[in-house]
């Protein structure tokens, strides 16, 4: 193999830098993804551990395994698609492999011919004669030059050879770590599988437990769409208040920066509390057991017992109320936008105050017959004659 090829050859991988660059980053958003799923997992599963304090399968219970075998499929697909990029690569590094063994015995084969003809012109008379017997002194140069050049071709060669081995013998590392890892991953995929299958058994049951309570569902949708009423209404009724107040539907400079601010901040507003997951997105919902249709006006955060609740952004305090059956309620101003807070214990706040970022302001409720603390959170932006429902979701940041 001539020099000039070799080149050629080493240069095809090279030109495939930017492939392997971008099928590194999409592995390492895989790991993130990966990560992210299991603390999920694991949180789901802490929660599911305070459950245990009710005897009975409740019905929050029930939807926080749905979301953990919902997260456990979506990490079974994800180890999935790390084994297919494994399998790629497997594929790749096998190629590069074989290519890198057909240089070498190329590379050995031409520095054995070199070595070969080497040794029969070994003769130091001989290559002295073959300068003294030149023509004239441009052509004794020209020979001196040529075998300089050739002893530093059998250097170079040698040195292509011993660099071709040691690139072979790192591949074929990369290869066997490659097949360790997938052996891994599929051992782990099994292990999930398993995992979730008895997830799902499980859940089976629960719902057949749960449908033999239909009558306290029901009931229970009830009080919840009472409570979600009064909010309502508390909230409309403080809106009214406030215009008639003023007589007029208007803000002053000052709470006109506050709600341009809060708009500027939209999907960059922290979470309501320290740690917790969605229990209840915004919107409508067909129930998980009855298959009837209900309505969030918020969003419900579940999280662990003693939690606090606290301001998603600067703003004034515009109401502390209590609401049967929910608790009590922290109502926070933001120029024309309202965040509110309800299920809670106690409240660290009263109206007027002025609060900050993240200031914590109240304890939520934790409910002991089913083993969960849960906070209601809300976003509206005020207007004539009562309130817009936005999604809180659409505000927040990312999880």
């Amino acid at each position: 193999m001539s020099w000039q090829r070799f080149i050629y050859l080493i240069a095809i991988p090279l030109m495939f830098l930017p492939t392997r660059s971008g099928a590194q980053e999409k592995k390492e958003k895989l790991q993130e993804e990966k990560l992210k799923l299991e603390k999920n997992i694991a949180y789901q599963k802490k929660l599911l551990k305070n459950t245990r304090e009710s005897k009975e399968i409740t019905l929050f219970e029930y939807a926080i395994r749905s979301r953990k075998i919902t997260s456990h499929k979506q990490l079974v697909a994800l180890i999935r698609r790390e084994i297919r990029m494994l399998d790629d690569d497997i594929i790749e590094t096998t190629a590069i492999i074989e290519s890198l063994e057909n240089d070498l015995a190329s590379l050995k084969e031409e520095y054995g011919a070199i070595i070969r003809n080497a040794y029969k012109n070994r003769n130091r008379s001989e290559r002295l004669l073959f300068i003294f017997s030149s023509e004239d002194f441009y052509q004794a140069y020209r020979r001196v030059r040529y075998l300089q050049q050739y002893n530093e071709y059998k250097r170079k060669q040698a040195q292509l050879i011993i660099d071709t081995q040691k690139t072979l013998e790192q591949k074929i590392r990369e290869l066997e770590a490659k097949k360790q890892e997938k052996k891994g991953l599929l051992g782990e995929e099994e292990k999930q599988k398993q995992s979730l299958e008895v997830e799902q058994q499980e859940q089976a049951r629960n719902l057949t437990e749960l449908q033999k309570k239909e009558k306290q569902l029901r009931d229970d949708i009830k009080d919840k769409e009472q409570e979600m009423k009064k909010l309502q209404k508390a909230i409309d009724d403080i809106i009214a208040a406030e215009i008639k107040e003023r007589n007029r539907f208007s803000l002053t400079p000052e709470a006109q920066r506050m709600s341009d601010n809060f708009e500027k901040n939209k999907g960059k507003l922290p979470w309501p509390l320290l740690e917790g997951e969605i229990s209840s997105t915004f919107g409508e919902h067909v129930h998980p057991v009855l298959g009837i249709k209900t309505y969030n006006n918020g969003v419900d955060l579940v999280t662990e017992k003693g939690a606090k609740a606290r301001a998603v952004f600067d703003g004034i305090v515009t109401a502390v109320i209590t609401v049967p059956g929910s608790g009590k309620a922290v109502l926070i101003r933001h120029g024309l936008y309202l965040s509110v807070y309800s299920k809670l214990e106690e409240v660290y706040v009263q109206k007027g105050d002025e609060v900050k970022t993240k200031q914590e302001i109240g304890l939520i409720i934790y409910n002991k017959e089913e083993g969960k603390t849960e906070l209601h959170f809300e976003i509206r932006k005020a207007m004539q004659g009562g309130s817009e429902k936005l999604n809180p979701t659409s505000w927040l940041y990312p999880m």
